[in-house]
Parts: structure tokens; sequence; C-alpha cells
């Protein structure tokens, strides 16, 4: 049968109960120490009784009968006391000849001897749990000088176990609550955080002559690492960037700040060219990001006119197009242009061009969405995507985005994701779009490469 205190950990601390659960274990193990020493000074008789606590990197009076408590009593973890109750579990007569202190025959320093001078030591009860010294027993001399007898000692030694696991409930009271402020703390930047970030992320979509579209992005750990924005660029074209920063949480989320303000201060600024404006960014987040960090950048512009897309991939996930031919359809990949931003001091980027034609479906998304697995560790995949597009052609973007995100958890079996996941479906819907052209036009415009991170 369990003791009080072993159900009060027990119940406790064993199976995570509630914060309000915890007060009651805690209160409860401070009455139990209280009682502990009351019953050791009146039933053995002993007036000298001081229960010693671990502290930091000492054992500290926390309790006491018949002790001058203003003079400071502590023992270093380091200590000859110490050392020694670690390795006894059973109580430990304390000799005095004359001002020396003697522990199972070995001589104490004259700091631990003055220290048991003042608790008037004649034996010490090591209090241990989960293999950890959390405090010990002092006891004095019992009236009348008589020796404890067998049946004390017993009796000292349960009372020990029980003391040590209320001080071990205590402890992990305390340490549970400081693990529930500091989750608390962190919730509260992560949300602060979160908020921030979805001011970052388009809140309204920008018209378009000719294009539908829509944007979805999700957070592997309440803020993300991936990036989109919509640019009402002054002559009527529309810049569209999707990117993904190396890594997750905060760091990646601080990275994919820096790489907005940048695409969208440059891109307004009117003076570059797509390949020029890539590079541009691409030096400056060389300069801000630390070693072996890196982004991936889709940034293209919409000309309504002339229904063309422009754009330049530095390194991320092709994004395609689904364009209708007779009765089926046929996927045009839009491959990387260029290397991702932020690895090379310098690195070359060109532009390429695409007409689109009524009925096209631009699809451009971050890894997170192709790479969610299932219980079994397999991966949604480019092809899962691509057919799910497909099978939804007809409908709008939005609709078509909704049901990406739909098949991929679906096929996730509540597997959470372990990475960002950021989806773009823009859908041509009208005469305006201009003339098809399968051909990915030559290049504009090349930024010469130069030295690799150092």
């Amino acid at each position: 049968m369990q003791s009080e205190p072993q159900r009060i950990f027990n119940y406790g601390f064993g199976y995570g109960v509630s914060e309000t659960h915890c007060d009651l274990v805690f209160a409860a193990a401070l009455r139990l120490l209280d009682r502990s020493i009351r019953w050791i000074a009146r039933s053995l008789r002993i007036e000298q009784v001081s229960l010693l606590v671990y502290a930091g990197d000492q054992y500290e009076l926390a309790r006491a009968t018949a002790v001058d408590r203003s003079r400071v009593c502590a023992f270093s973890e380091k200590g000859s006391v110490a050392h020694y109750l670690k390795g006894h579990g059973s109580p430990v007569t304390v000799l005095w000849e004359h001002d020396k202190c003697y522990l199972d025959g070995e001589l104490l320093s004259a700091v631990e001897a003055d220290a048991l001078a003042v608790l008037g030591t004649r034996l010490l009860v090591g209090l241990s749990a989960n293999d950890r010294l959390v405090g010990f027993l002092s006891l004095g001399r019992k009236a009348g000088g008589e020796p404890l007898s067998p049946l004390d000692l017993r009796m000292l030694q349960s009372i020990a176990t029980e003391a040590a696991f209320a001080l071990e409930s205590r402890r992990l009271r305390a340490a549970l609550a400081e693990e529930s402020t500091e989750r608390q703390r962190l919730e509260a930047e992560l949300e602060v955080a979160r908020q921030v970030q979805q001011r970052l992320f388009p809140r309204r979509l920008p018209f378009a002559p000719g294009l539908e579209y829509y944007g979805a992005w999700r957070a592997a750990r309440g803020v993300s690492g991936d990036y989109l924005d919509y640019i009402e660029l002054p002559d009527g074209s529309l810049g569209i960037a999707i990117g993904d920063v190396s890594g997750k949480g905060f760091s990646a989320a601080l990275l994919m700040s820096s790489l907005h303000s940048m695409v969208r201060a440059l891109s307004l600024a009117q003076q570059y060219s797509l390949p020029g404006l890539v590079a541009t960014i691409n030096r400056m987040f060389f300069r801000v990001s630390p070693d072996n960090c890196f982004a991936t950048l889709f940034l293209a512009r919409y000309d309504p006119k002339a229904g063309r897309l422009q754009y330049v991939n530095a390194g991320h996930e092709p994004p395609f197009i689904l364009r209708r031919t007779g009765a089926g359809y046929r996927t045009i990949s839009l491959e990387p242009s260029g290397p991702v931003v932020g690895a090379f001091r310098g690195s070359p980027y060109r532009e390429e061009a695409i007409t689109l034609a009524q009925e096209d479906v631009i699809v451009a998304y971050t890894d997170g969405v192709s790479e969610v697995t299932n219980p079994a560790g397999e991966e949604w995949g480019n092809r899962r995507l691509v057919e799910t597009v497909q099978a939804n052609c007809e409908r709008k973007a939005r609709e078509i985005a909704s049901q990406v995100m739909i098949e991929a958890d679906a096929f996730a079996m509540g597997v959470p994701p372990s990475d960002d996941m950021t989806l773009w479906v823009a859908r041509v819907d009208a005469a305006e779009a201009g003339t098809a052209s399968d051909a990915v036009e030559p290049p504009a415009t090349q930024v010469a490469a130069s030295a690799a991170r150092s």
C-alpha cells in the first residue's frame, strides 16, 4: 500500500493533472513536512529537529525546532555531508570529540562542523527521491541521553521516505509553475509574432484584368518562413512573389519579413529589370542572413494588356501551368532560371516569359505542400498535386486552392505538417488575357555571377 506522500506524488505529478490539483498537492506536501518534524520532536523526545532542503547548489535550513535560525546553516552539495548521505540510505551517526566532528569516522571541515553544531546534530537522515538527495533531517540528542532504539530508527527511515516524496513534489510543483509561466510567455510572444506576420501576407487581392487568383498559407509552427505577396506596379502590371526561407519558426519568420521588405521596396522603385531586381535582393539577403541560410524566390510580373507572365525563378519549386488541349490538359513547368537567394554573394538570373491562354490555370507553391507525409512516411508529391488541380480546373481559383489543401490533409491522415505550406492559384478567365504561346520566351537580361559565400 502506498503512503500518503507517495499517493500525493503519483496523483499530482505522475499523471499530469491540472494546476489546481497541483496547488493542492503542494499545500499537502508542506503540511506533511511540518507534521513530520513535529512528530519526531514529540514522539522521539528530540528537542532539536531540523529539515534542510536542496536549493540551487547547497542545502539550506527550511524547518527547525529549538534551533537559532539567525545563524546561517547551509551545506554545499559538494561537501562531505551531502556526498556521504547520497550514498547511504540509512541514518548516520555524527560523533563529537571536543570541537571536532566526525561522520562515519571521517573528520568534517570546520565549516560543516560549525553548521552541525548550530543544529545540535547527533544523527543525519538523507532524503532521497528519484536518485536525488533532495534534503536531509538533522536530529539532536534524545531527552535523557538515551540512544535511539531500532524501532525509532525504522520509524525515522519511514518518515524520511515520505518527507523525500513531499520535497520532490514541492520541487516538481515549482518546476511545473515555472514551465507553465514560460510557456504562457512564449505562447503570447508567438501570438504577437503570428499577428504581425499575418499583416505581411496579402490582405486584399489587387485587381488584375483577365486574371482571377487566390493565395493560401499555413504555418507549421505558428509563424512561417514562407512568403507570398502581390504588388500593384505603377504601369498597371501585377507583381507576384512567392518564396520559402530555409528553416522554420521564429528565425525563418524574421528572415521572411526581411525578404518581404526587400522585394516590395525594390519592386516599387521601378529601376530594375526582373533579373536585376532578383540579383539586388540576393546581395542584400546575403548580407543579412546567417551562414547556411537562403531563400527560394519566384518573382513574376503579369501584364494584363499583353496577357503575358514574365518571371525569374530563383531556385524555387517550379510553378506549373495547366493548359487545355482538346479534351485534356498539358502541364507547362516554369523551371528555375537562377540559384536560390542568399547562398552566394552574386548569382546569374535570367528572365523568362510566357503568354497565357484563356482558361490557363497557374499554380505556384512551396515544397511544404507537395511534401506532406502520411503515417507511412510517404509524400503526397507533385504528381498528386497536379492531378488535384487538373480535376478541379473548371472551378474558381479559391475553390481549387481549398481543394488542394483538403486533399493534402486527407492524405496526411492526421500527421501534422513538418513544413510551412503556401499555395497560389490563378486562372485566366477573360479574352483580355492575350494570345496563347507555349514557348518560353528567351532571356531578357542576365546578371553575372561572382564568388560564393565565404
